[in-house]
């Protein structure tokens, strides 16, 4: 952390996607220190999983070819999708 703050980063994005909440505050207490011992504030970004959006299924085997331009909307619709949703 420290070499990374001296060579220029005032900011570092802790991803909280991966790892264990423990290891975070360590990361961050570590980050603190650097702030510390340098009297320079340090940016923690954390970096929170969003919603998970999955497709379902088309009707069609191989899928469905869309149009330049064409509207496809992506829904919560269980039902088969085709080039229009899914």
């Amino acid at each position: 952390i420290e070499t990374l703050f001296l060579a220029g980063a005032d900011i570092f994005r802790l991803n909280f996607s991966h790892g264990s909440q423990l290891q975070k505050q360590e990361l961050l207490t570590m980050i603190r220190e650097v702030e510390e011992k340098y009297s320079h504030p340090i940016a923690a970004l954390g970096d929170l999983q969003g919603p998970k959006l999955r497709v379902g299924e088309f009707s069609n085997p191989g899928g469905e070819m869309l149009e330049k331009g064409q509207i496809f909307r992506l829904d919560l619709d269980e039902a088969q999708g085709d080039n229009t949703r899914v």
